[in-house]
């Protein structure tokens, strides 16, 4: 059985969660909460209300006014458009993450490792194989009744190029 996990995640950030010693813990991605299968297949609905209601309350922490004062470097001490990054309604949605634990001092901090991204990787590289391959279909259709087979650029598997 895979470490895989549903679950929402955000960016480290000291202002909200603290400042640490161990400053590459800046950089990681904090679990939020873990989500099963059963809430997210049959109580979607409320989990997309959760999300909304933490986008939502990061979109008025970001826009108070004592927030706009603060100096950039002060605001994340790595990430410069760290308010762009969470104001976005993208930022907040489920995520599939590998979940690692990280221990500073006598505390235990979940973190993620985001893999949803290759998914989507994987989904985008399939939609331009599919487009390309469709545009194509009425040439090649018409190049089979004139031959009598397919040109050679339909025998084209498949493949990731990442």
């Amino acid at each position: 059985m895979s470490n895989f996990k549903l679950a929402l995640i955000e960016i480290y950030f000291p202002m909200k969660h603290g400042y640490l010693k161990n400053k590459n813990i800046y950089n990681h991605f904090l679990v939020i909460d873990l989500i099963s299968l059963d809430e997210f297949y049959y109580d979607y609905e409320n989990l997309k209300e959760d999300i909304k209601c933490i986008s939502d309350n990061y979109k008025h922490y970001m826009s108070n006014d004592s927030f706009e004062s603060i100096e950039i470097k002060k605001c994340h001490p790595t990430i410069r458009n760290y308010k762009n990054i969470v104001i976005d309604a993208k930022h907040f949605q489920v995520h599939i993450i590998d979940p690692k634990n990280i221990k500073h001092n006598n505390l235990e901090i979940s973190t993620a490792i985001i893999k949803t991204h290759w998914i989507q990787l994987i989904q985008k590289s399939w939609r331009n194989y599919y487009k390309n391959k469709k545009r194509n279909m009425i040439k090649n259709i018409h190049h089979r009744e004139i031959y009598g087979k397919f040109p050679k650029k339909c025998y084209n598997k498949f493949t990731l190029k990442i």
